[in-house]
């Protein structure tokens, strides 16, 4: 069965049943090998990164000569991952890994931090504003994505230099989440202000490394040893903050940014929620919270379950299996995300024509990001158990026909378009964060939903 047999039957899948697993697996391999043989055909001696600088539309390489930090972390800390877990040809994914780690190690030396983008060649960190210096008392989530990557990897292959390095960047990491000194962008926020997202993704690195440790001690994690104490103390200390800054008990209510435990508006008066950073949340959380006491660990993952089926109720499209990246907390409405210049650059020639009548403009549109499906997997299949509404397989089931129906890509061998535009429904080629296709997300979704839906 070739890829798009393999996408068809998904885009018909109707039950969380054996087929739907054999499918998804099969996808899941062949999504792990398109990266490998990409990777082994155009390796060079010179080049600094990860190989992902590929157009999730064209199927060509961009112009650029960058690579990013946060994507190679995260490349390195799900290669090894599948290492250890046996999902793929264990040389070919060591050889990856050994390339990513000395690529990182480089970039440390050379600048003394992980830049959000370095030139390919040199290893330098570029002009891109991104690129504020993070010095020791900060963190960013490129520095979150690296420490995840090198502590899986050190662990994986026994490498001490890895693992002293990701337990510096841990110790930064809590240092700035405490003290408020984590830099998102290229600015703080204003002050007094705080978003969930950096001890959200500090949580999912933390859930990453804590199963990679259990898996490394035959499925039974001593949580007494150091690295597994420090771990599991950041990750409360990240529940516990998103949970009472970000998180309204009564009615479930989830949102992005705070001052103090209040949510801040924006001029149009919206409370802004990201739905796909609101499950991955919850999907994160739920990782974590098998390694908490057990009355702990279940009274988490019932909060979670409660967010997931809220999120997904305001994140979904009404009549589409499509969720919005940003959405109004209060209402539901959609909030424009991202504003498109080079329109017949940027969607198909047949959406050009007909939705925008052949006229070059700027215009501003809702989109749907292709990783919040990918993370909805994840997390519902964690989260499923124990909902006797069936709520959550209907939303898993929504987001499998999503991924399938409107994202596969025939020139990336389907691979997924990275957003899809509202209004239209079709592809529109703008990165949701950076310009490079992701391993992580996809990858990493469909190894969880596939462990734990036993479907």
């Amino acid at each position: 069965m070739d890829t798009f047999e393999i996408v068809h039957a998904l885009q018909q899948s109707s039950a969380l049943d054996g087929r739907l697993g054999e499918l998804l697996e099969a996808y899941r391999a062949h999504y792990l090998n398109f990266f490998l043989t990409y990777f082994e055909q155009h390796r060079r001696p010179q080049y600094k990164g990860g190989y992902f600088n590929l157009n999730s539309v064209t199927g060509r390489p961009y112009e650029h000569h960058c690579c990013y930090s946060w994507t190679d972390g995260r490349s390195l800390g799900e290669l090894s991952a599948s290492w250890v877990s046996k999902l793929g040809p264990r040389d070919r994914l060591r050889a990856y890994a050994d390339h990513l780690y000395a690529a990182l190690r480089e970039r440390y030396e050379v600048n003394g931090w992980f830049p959000h983008a370095v030139d390919d060649q040199t290893n330098r960190a570029t002009d891109d504003p991104l690129n504020a210096r993070i010095e020791p008392d900060a963190s960013s989530f490129s520095h979150i994505f690296v420490l995840n990557g090198l502590f899986q990897y050190g662990l994986a292959f026994g490498d001490e230099a890895a693992l002293h390095l990701a337990r510096c960047l841990l110790g930064e990491l809590r240092h700035a989440l405490r003290a408020g000194t984590f830099l998102e962008g290229a600015a703080p926020r204003p002050e007094g202000q705080r978003a969930q997202g950096p001890s959200m993704i500090a949580l999912g690195a933390i859930s990453d490394v804590l199963e990679t440790l259990k898996a490394l001690s035959g499925g039974s994690l001593d949580a007494t040893s150091e690295d597994a104490r420090s771990l599991i103390a950041l990750g409360r200390e990240c529940v516990d903050y998103i949970l009472h800054h970000h998180y309204r008990p009564e009615d479930h209510v989830f949102w992005e940014v705070s001052e103090g435990a209040e949510a801040v508006r924006n001029d149009q008066g919206q409370v802004i929620t990201d739905p796909g950073h609101t499950l991955e949340f919850t999907g994160f959380a739920a990782r974590f919270s098998a390694f908490l006491e057990p009355e702990e660990g279940e009274s988490l993952r019932e909060t979670c379950r409660s967010i997931f089926l809220w999120a997904a109720g305001r994140g979904f499209h009404a009549f589409r299996d499509l969720i919005y990246k940003n959405v109004d907390r209060d209402t539901g409405t959609p909030i424009k995300d991202a504003t498109v210049t080079n329109l017949s650059r940027r969607v198909s020639p047949e959406v050009f024509q007909e939705h925008f009548g052949g006229k070059e403009e700027t215009i501003t549109l809702s989109t749907f990001p292709w990783w919040v499906p990918m993370e909805l997997l994840a997390a519902g299949s964690l989260l499923r158990h124990g909902d006797s509404s069936g709520q959550i397989d209907g939303y898993l089931l929504r987001a499998i026909h999503g991924i399938f129906q409107y994202y596969c890509n025939p020139r990336i061998d389907g691979l997924c378009y990275q957003n899809i535009g509202d209004e239209f429904f079709d592809y529109l080629d703008i990165p949701p964060a950076t310009p490079t296709l992701d391993l992580m997300h996809s990858h990493r979704s469909l190894r969880v939903f596939l462990r734990e839906c036993g479907c």
